[in-house]
This record gives C-alpha cells, sequence and structure tokens, in this order.
C-alpha cells in the first residue's frame, strides 16, 4: 500500500466515522455537527503546530550540518 493510499484510508474512515456519530448521537444534530467542527479545528490547529515544530528542528538541524561540512 502506498502513503498515499494510506493517508486516502484513513480520511476516508474519519468521514464514515462522523457520519455515525452524527446519525447514534444522542445530542441534536446542531450541537454534534458544533461539536465535530470544533474538534476538528483543533486538530488540523495541532497538525500545523506540529508541522511548524518539525519544520524549525530540520531547519536547525540542516543549518548544523551545513557548519559541520563548512568545517570539514
Amino acid at each position: 500500500m502506498t502513503r498515499s493510499h494510506e493517508v486516502g484510508c484513513f480520511f476516508f474512515g474519519c468521514a464514515v466515522g462522523a457520519a455515525a456519530a452524527l446519525v447514534l448521537s444522542p445530542e441534536s444534530r446542531n450541537r454534534a455537527m458544533k461539536y465535530l467542527r470544533k474538534t476538528a479545528t483543533q486538530g488540523v490547529d495541532y497538525t500545523k503546530t506540529g508541522v511548524k515544530n518539525a519544520r524549525e528542528v530540520v531547519d536547525g538541524a540542516a543549518a548544523k550540518a551545513g557548519k559541520f561540512v563548512d568545517r570539514v
């Protein structure tokens, strides 16, 4: 299985789970939609923060590696 296929399957599973949550939820539909929207937004924000932090770490490591190569 390719990486993009795995990611596609993951998001398909998320969509199916969200649909099931809406259908089977004891809460009102509007309340459930607000909760899912809020949770999805938090997940996106968390992911963006993680990517930003990872980028900073990689950039720092690349800069250190560049300095090391320049000295050698």
